[in-house]
Parts: C-alpha cells; sequence; structure tokens
C-alpha cells in the first residue's frame, strides 16, 4: 500500500460523481517533443488499495481509495478534460467526503520539516504554498502522519484501520472505549513534532539505556521513538491538549516503545524500567 497526494481543481465534480481520477500520459512541448511532467509520472504507479488525499481550495477534502491498479485509458468525454491529450491513465477509487474538511494549514509547518523533503515531486514550495502539481507520491511516514491530521475517514484497508492491531499491543481483547482511547494516544504521538522531542530528550531510550549508533554507528544517528505518556483513560476524541514534552513524553527504542504498550498501564515508564532491570538481574546470576 502507498500513499499519494492530489490536487483537484476544476475536476472536483467528476471525482466526487463518478469516482475515479485521470491524468495523461505524456504532454507536447513547444517543440513537438513528448514529456512527462512530474506531477503525472506516478499515475500509473497507483495500485489496488492505495490511498489518495485529495486537496481542494487548500483543504484536504477527500481522501480516495484505489480500487484497482491505474490502467491506460482514452480521455473521458467531460469538458473538464477536453484540453489535454487523449492518451492517458484512470484511477478508479472510492470516495471518503470528508465532513469537515482539513484546512492544509493544520499541518503544513510540520509537514516541512518532517516529510516534504521524501515526496515525489516536493508537495510544498519554499513560500510555504502548494507546488503546480497533480499527483505526488508520499511515502508511508508521510501518509500515516496525514492520516492522523484528518477526521472522518475509516479505511477499507484493515493495515491502516485505527484499530488495527488493537488487540495485540495489550495482549488482550479491548473493549469499544479502550479501542477509542487507544486510538487517540496514537493520534497524539503522530500529532507531535518528533524533532522537538529528539531535541529536548536526546536520542537515549529512557527505559533500556540502548543507543542507536551505539549498535548502528551513523546510521543510526539521531533515531528514536516517541512515546505520549498521558494514559488512555484521560484522552477524549477530537480533543485540543496543549502537549509538555518534558512531562508528557519520553523516547524510547523500538522494543520498548512496543513492550510498553503491552503494559497494562502504558504511560508507567517506571515499571518498564523496573521491569528491565529485574531481567538484567537475573541473566547476570
Amino acid at each position: 500500500m502507498a500513499f499519494y497526494w492530489v490536487n483537484i481543481g476544476k475536476t472536483f465534480q467528476e471525482v466526487e460523481k463518478h469516482g475515479f481520477l485521470w491524468a495523461p500520459a505524456y504532454n507536447i512541448n513547444k517543440k513537438g517533443n513528448r514529456t512527462l511532467p512530474a506531477g503525472w509520472k506516478h499515475v500509473p504507479k497507483v495500485k489496488k488499495g492505495d490511498i489518495l488525499f485529495c486537496n481542494l481550495g487548500g483543504h484536504v477534502k477527500y481522501i480516495a481509495e484505489a480500487d484497482k491498479d491505474a490502467y491506460r485509458c482514452e480521455r473521458p468525454i467531460n469538458k473538464e478534460y477536453k484540453t489535454w491529450k487523449n492518451d492517458g491513465y484512470k484511477i478508479e477509487v472510492s470516495i471518503t467526503n470528508l465532513a469537515v474538511p482539513t484546512p492544509i494549514g493544520n499541518f503544513i509547518n510540520e509537514f516541512i520539516d518532517l516529510h516534504n523533503h521524501k515526496t515525489s515531486p516536493k508537495l510544498f514550495n519554499v513560500n510555504s504554498g502548494v507546488t503546480e502539481n497533480y499527483l505526488y507520491y508520499l511515502g508511508n511516514e508521510a501518509g500515516v502522519y496525514l492520516i492522523n491530521q484528518v477526521s472522518g475517514f475509516r479505511s477499507k484497508n484493515a493495515a491502516i484501520s485505527a484499530d488495527s492491531d488493537l488487540d495485540d499491543e495489550r495482549g488482550k481483547t479491548l473493549s469499544q472505549t479502550e479501542r477509542k482511547q487507544f486510538k487517540w494516544h496514537k493520534v497524539y504521538e503522530g500529532r507531535v513534532n518528533t524533532k522537538k522531542v529528539k531535541d529536548i530528550l536526546k536520542h537515549t531510550c529512557q527505559a533500556c539505556k540502548f543507543t542507536f549508533t551505539d549498535m548502528y554507528g551513523d546510521l543510526g544517528k539521531d533515531f528514536i521513538e516517541a512515546h505520549h505518556l498521558v494514559p488512555y483513560s484521560e484522552l477524549k476524541e477530537g480533543e485540543q491538549r496543549k502537549l509538555n514534552i518534558e512531562k508528557d513524553f519520553v523516547v524510547l527504542c523500538a522494543n520498548c516503545h512496543r513492550m510498553i504498550h503491552r503494559m497494562e498501564n502504558p504511560d508507567d515508564i517506571s515499571g518498564l524500567r523496573l521491569l528491565i532491570e529485574k531481567t538484567q538481574r537475573k541473566t547476570k546470576i
């Protein structure tokens, strides 16, 4: 599964009513040569189940899921497409029309800091505006980040369902209330600017003291994961919470992050440390 961004302009009604995206296979420049604009080159690569964030007027208004792989298709007969070349690619999609569209301004600065350098082509320009392209490949990290910025979307794909893997995380079946609380715990973790957390809390696991550079050298430089300590029971859907990095977060290695989510109280960093110390004492005997 892959994530994409699409700038929807005058074709938005076709997207919503008829459930498809379309782009030409090539362009003809002034010299009569075929060219492939950056915003079209990823269209043929879209596969069934991929997620596409649809921007209309500076808001993420729709989220589309590809119903089948992109395929070669002549230009639609609708007048909105009449200025384009006849040969192109079509993506049939299921559309979620978000009840509350998400303004790009809600996340643009953080997205630029964390993900913009990995998108193809670049999604935002130096002036923090959306670049003039059609479709962008985002990458998994940027896609998951954006999923956490919108509300009202539930994917058909279990791999990104907010409830996926919850039972495995803590080793038990969660109630519906616990599932909602767990989901919002993950959302809060996804919304925090992890660079700021790392700058303040540094890069050593606060449970087991593991440092990625000690094991992997330069490859592990600046790598660590942020874990939100606010108990599930205090989280309410849609709540706007002011975050205090030093009080609300710890940094953990991937193993400790996974283990703390299996504990009865995933905010109990002291309990995780004691468990590690106890296990280490046993191995030394």
